[in-house]
């Protein structure tokens, strides 16, 4: 091996005489994977602690949420981003006050129930109405009940924005706004 030193540069021979590298690109190259590799770690980092709070799933302390009527006789508790297909649940709790002759019925925007497949809801609704805009669940309540609470188990079928509004007639609406991850 030879070494010719330069005022600029110092170039060493690699395997054969005509093949040099610049020890100042080479120094250079390396910065360069330094910083790919710290943009990397935290990339990575970033990942990891949206994992842990919530945002890329069903746990973690920004996952799940909560939505109150102005009135408080409903109330809804949703996962804000959800997957695509994956099983899910809605919990909407209904205040005694909006129960009308034993009946409550809860309505669901028809663009906002288009979006899911729901697979059971609990307790199962004595009717459903399918109108243009809303779908409307008929429920059976027994005179002697703490707030109502309804369950209903679904899948998301769309992608990254399901919207729309829960309602009781005669009673309060609450908004939702879930992201819908592939």
């Amino acid at each position: 091996m030879s070494l010719a030193v330069t005022s600029a540069t110092v170039r060493t021979v690699l395997d054969s005489p005509d093949q040099t590298v610049d020890r100042a690109d080479a120094i250079g190259y390396q910065r360069g994977e330094w910083v790919a590799q710290r943009i990397g770690w935290g990339v990575m980092t970033l990942i990891v602690l949206a994992a842990v709070l919530g945002l890329l799933g069903d746990t973690g302390p920004l996952a799940r949420a909560a939505a109150e009527s102005p009135d408080g006789s409903l109330r809804v508790e949703y996962t804000r981003i959800e997957h695509h297909h994956s099983p899910s649940i809605l919990i909407v709790t209904v205040s005694p006050d909006v129960v009308t002759a034993g009946e409550v019925r809860l309505w669901i925007d028809a663009d906002y129930v288009a979006n899911l497949s729901i697979d059971t809801i609990i307790p199962e609704p004595e009717g459903v109405e399918v109108g243009p805009d809303r779908v409307v669940y008929g429920f059976t309540v027994s005179e002697h009940y703490a707030p109502f609470e309804i369950v209903f188990n679904h899948e998301q079928d769309g992608y990254w924005w399901n919207q729309g509004k829960i309602g009781i007639e005669g009673g309060g609406v609450v908004e939702l706004r879930q992201v819908v991850l592939p």
